[in-house]
């Protein structure tokens, strides 16, 4: 399985990149990626802006559209953690924006505290352990939690480095109010409600001024938004509660179980029994 299907089928991707198996030619993705370099020393050009990569830096990026290698040490080794949009929508509702500016300010963070590059080490190697249990049917949802761990721990770091302290900044716009009330709206009504208009009218907005806060807060459409937090709810029934489709179909407001399954189709590429299969659960067969 290639790259790209991978990220597809899971949402992320954990590799070690050496000198050798850095590609130097401009590489297009649509990806976020978060890398620790324990080795060596590469200058990359990351959406056209320059950073360089020395040992003890953790590299935190969103959005990397372009990336090309300018030039990398022979001893270069970095752990990289590669997520798609939708993984990282799914993980990081929730978390205050203020919160994840704060880990995005700088694509590049010299870590100068052991214990803090222990604690992003440890990160990446959980995720790595969890991986190789062949036996886990949950290794999406423990590299989300962790990777929204990695997201606090930038933040903490460079606020910490402003301030002095770690208390999160305080101050908030409206659009950031609106936001945190929208996802909580999601998070009572999701399983029901699943049009844009209906939370809209309980924030006494317009819809398109909430799709407009939603793609400054996250570059993505308030629609786009509770179709991910929706899928994320019923992937996890799925996995959790092992209930039919047509069950799911009908405590999740869907007019019948094809509905649901080409809603599941759009949103992962695959079919509900497919992924049913991937996670280990034997069920019987079911139309969709």
């Amino acid at each position: 399985m290639d790259f790209e299907e991978l990220i597809k089928k899971r949402g992320y991707f954990l590799i070690d990149i050496t000198a050798q198996e850095v590609p130097h030619e401009q590489i297009q993705t649509k990806h976020n990626a978060v890398a620790l370099c324990d080795r060596g020393e590469a200058v990359l050009e990351v959406n056209m802006q320059r950073v360089r990569i020395t040992q003890g830096t953790q590299l935190m990026a969103a959005h990397v559209l372009l990336s090309r290698t300018v030039s990398i040490s022979s001893d270069f080794h970095a752990q990289v953690l590669v997520v798609s949009d939708r993984f990282w929508i799914d993980v990081c509702v929730g978390i205050p924006t203020k919160i994840i500016e704060a880990a995005l300010s700088k694509t590049c963070r010299q870590i100068t505290d052991p214990k803090a590059w222990t604690i992003l080490n440890n990160f990446f190697q959980n995720i790595r352990l969890y991986d190789d249990m062949s036996y886990s049917a949950h290794s999406i949802e423990w590299a989300g939690a962790i990777f929204r761990c990695m997201i606090i721990a930038a933040a903490e770091m460079e606020l910490h480095e402003r301030n002095g302290q770690t208390t999160y900044p305080s101050s908030y716009t409206m659009g950031d109010t609106y936001f945190r009330k929208f996802v909580t709206l999601l998070d009572e009504n999701v399983v029901k409600e699943h049009e844009v208009t209906f939370y809209a009218e309980q924030l006494h907005i317009t819809p398109k001024y909430l799709s407009e806060i939603c793609k400054q807060q996250t570059n993505h459409k308030a629609k786009e938004i509770i179709s991910t937090f929706l899928f994320s709810k019923i992937k996890r029934d799925i996995v959790l509660t092992g209930k039919s489709m047509k069950v799911l179909a009908y405590e999740y407001g869907f007019a019948d179980q094809s509905s649901l399954g080409k809603f599941f189709r759009k949103m992962s590429g695959e079919s509900p029994s497919m992924y049913k299969k991937k996670n280990g659960l034997n069920t019987v067969e079911e139309a969709e």
